[in-house]
């Protein structure tokens, strides 16, 4: 192997391992491509190169590779549809995208949907060589992941295909039984974690769930159980969803009133049957509710969920998402209750209709203390002809105190149906008396 540049960055050393990967390089411009490719095959990493993505679309049926480095302006088919198109059919390799204008908005865009990283022209060798090592080393990660999870599951009647997803709650990997594509989390037991017996609890408890709730509008538990072997790795199999995460749906920006209005309606539908199993799903956001390509709601992952009567906690984490939750439960997770669910649900409507969060913060204590202490911005200072009623509903929902919300989910469902809020509602008097104001 031909030696590494002089003063090349500890990330690069750490990657030596994987410096023969396949990259895709896609540029329009020949001499970019050349300079791209006689840059990186120093090192050497192989290489292949496309002019534009219709080009690299057959390249990747043909072959596989480690990473995809593209220009965003491309003729035809742009670089950003060139990666949605990976997103969907090669979602572990990682994407670079190459930008004239480093502050160009769409690209500060792709990297939120799951582009690894932007290279801004002029491009230095230096940072190329730096952002692709980094790209490898993630992928390789993942890759090492995948294959330990196979390797477990060699003598399982599902076969592992990729990685779907991963977070605190385990890996979701693409898995085929009889001919049907499943998903299955996998919860990895990790050396030395104090809280690994509360999480297989939970692992377990959520599979319970599950299987206790037969609705259309949530994610469908096949099978679960523990794998034979000497760290008895959880699993749960749950059905594939193809489709689109809400938070990728809100970037977007594409749906209509009514279908905003439905979908609101339609997770309030759903909390309100989890309701009255006497369960709170405690990690209502956008990240886990899906719309499926035939445009239904999915609600998913019920890794923190809590049953009536559980104790069952975790007090060295913070249960849920900062961004979606009630201020009481910053004071006690005890606290929360199905009013609690509403708030999160209005944080969602608010995001969903004005694109934006109501609240945010430069850290987490900023952002703690702005959504137990700061109004949120009126949506009409954001969208002048934003329906009064909606304004309203949402200012029900996101009462700093959980009194002043709606006392369940079939409320926020009559007030959408009926376009008001009763002026019977404790909101209205502490509007009108200045306890409850928009910023």
């Amino acid at each position: 192997m031909a030696e590494t540049k002089e003063g090349v960055s500890d990330v690069l050393q750490e990657t030596r391992d994987i410096l023969k990967s396949k990259i895709l390089i896609v540029d329009d411009e020949e001499c970019v491509r050349s300079f791209l490719i006689d840059t990186l095959e120093l090192y050497p990493y192989f290489t292949k190169s496309a002019v534009d993505a219709y080009e690299a679309i057959e390249l990747l049926k043909q072959e596989q590779f480690d990473l995809l480095l593209s220009d965003i302006n491309l003729p035809g088919m742009s670089g950003l549809d060139l990666f949605s198109y990976c997103r969907k059919h090669h979602k572990d390799m990682p994407v670079i995208l190459i930008t004239g204008n480093p502050e160009l908005d769409d690209a500060i865009g792709a990297i939120k949907k799951g582009v690894f990283d932007y290279i801004a022209k002029p491009i230095v060798p230096e940072n190329l060589y730096t952002c692709v090592a980094k790209a490898l080393k993630n992928f390789k990660q993942v890759f090492d992941a995948f294959s330990v999870v196979k390797q477990k599951f060699s003598n399982s009647e599902y076969d592992i295909i990729k990685i779907l997803g991963s977070g605190n709650c385990g890996t979701v990997f693409l898995v085929e039984k009889g001919g049907v594509e499943y998903a299955m989390k996998v919860l990895e037991r990790m050396p030395g974690d104090l809280l690994q017996d509360t999480k297989i609890e939970r692992f377990i408890r959520e599979a319970e769930i599950l299987s206790d709730i037969d609705h259309q509008n949530i994610v469908k538990m096949f099978d679960y159980g523990i794998l034979d072997d000497d760290d008895e790795t959880p699993y749960i199999v749950m059905e594939y969803l193809s489709g689109k995460p809400l938070n990728q749906v809100i970037s977007e920006m594409q749906l209509s009133l009514s279908e905003k209005i439905r979908i609101i309606k339609d997770i309030a539908d759903i909390l309100s049957v989890v309701h009255k199993k006497g369960i709170l799903h405690r990690d209502i956001k956008p990240a886990n509710i899906m719309l499926t390509d035939d445009n239904v709601i999915k609600l998913m992952d019920f890794g923190i969920a809590r049953l009536r009567n559980s104790n069952l906690t975790m007090t060295q984490e913070l249960l849920g998402s900062p961004a979606y939750m009630p201020p009481e439960t910053f004071e006690s997770v005890q606290l929360s209750d199905v009013r609690s669910e509403i708030y999160s649900l209005g944080v969602i409507a608010y995001e969903l209709f004005t694109g934006v969060r109501p609240f945010v913060g430069n850290s987490i204590v900023e952002l703690i203390n702005t959504i137990k202490t700061v109004p949120p911005l009126e949506p009409k200072k954001l969208c002048a002809d934003f329906p009064d009623y909606i304004q309203e509903i949402i200012g029900v929902m996101l009462s700093k105190k959980k009194d002043d919300r709606f006392s369940s989910m079939e409320d926020v469902i009559d007030a959408f149906e009926n376009k008001r809020v009763s002026i019977k509602h404790s909101w209205w008097h502490n509007l009108i008396a200045g306890k409850t104001k928009w910023r």
